[in-house]
């Protein structure tokens, strides 16, 4: 129970302490994420703490705050001088900037994040996914058909089944919208694999060989109706040979 004065208001399953809701005040949170931050001690803990308040600001909608916390990451990363921990904070820096609609920053922010060391985890996935998705709000679907698969080879390299589905459906959507169906129902009969939804794969594998199959018949109808008028045109050609006074 969140008390401010005499008013009081209850807090919803999953809201932080402090969150504004009703009467509740978010000078509280402020307070409270203060007084969190300034009771660790270690560069590395604080990094990692500062991490999981940017993505809880996220998650409710405060994303200005939230480049606060990724900024301060930023500046620990640059005093530990560490590369991993500049990529993240690059990468929350670019997730942000995309949601406030500055996409130009966003990319920027995302390419410095692929200039430094990701390290061995999933954190160049993600990079790229910020990549791929900016670069699709921006027109640039070759550029995002590219780092779309770049995300899809880093997931499946670190077994990342959230990334992999994600990055995977993503890039059925961007190929089906490009014109080559056939791939992107490939893409997602494999998604439903992975997810072992088999029926679901076998039926989008069907649908796949059912449409090559009418593509084919549809391309033998204009091959043979091409040939019937070769045909049609020689036929034509030998009558004017054979009977030449009646067709002048």
């Amino acid at each position: 129970l969140c008390v401010s004065g005499s008013a009081s208001c209850t807090l919803l399953p999953g809201d932080p302490v402090g969150y504004t809701r009703g009467t509740c005040h978010g000078t509280l949170w402020s307070r409270a994420t203060s007084l969190a931050l300034r009771g660790v001690r270690h560069r590395s803990d604080k990094f990692s703490l500062l991490g999981h308040l940017y993505q809880a600001f996220m998650d409710f909608g405060k994303y200005r705050e939230s480049l606060e916390f990724a900024n301060r990451q930023l500046g620990i990363s640059e005093e530990l001088d560490s590369a991993p921990m500049r990529a993240e904070a690059y990468l929350n820096l670019a997730r942000a900037h995309q949601t406030l609609g500055g996409l130009d920053r966003a990319l920027s922010y995302a390419r410095h994040a692929l200039y430094n060391d990701c390290g061995g985890g999933s954190t160049a996935g993600w990079v790229h996914h910020t990549v791929a998705s900016v670069s699709l709000e921006l027109g640039a679907f070759s550029k995002a058909m590219d780092s779309f698969q770049k995300a899809l080879a880093v997931a499946q390299a670190q077994n990342d089944n959230t990334l992999l589905l994600q990055e995977a459906l993503r890039l059925s959507t961007v190929v089906g919208d490009q014109g080559s169906f056939a791939r992107a129902v490939r893409i997602a009969g494999d998604v439903y694999r992975r997810k072992c939804d088999f029926n679901k794969a076998l039926r989008t594998f069907r649908s796949r060989r059912h449409r090559c199959f009418v593509n084919q018949i549809l391309i033998l109808f204009d091959q043979i109706k091409a040939a019937k008028k070769r045909v049609c045109k020689d036929s034509k050609c030998n009558k004017m040979l054979k009977n030449p006074s009646n067709h002048y």
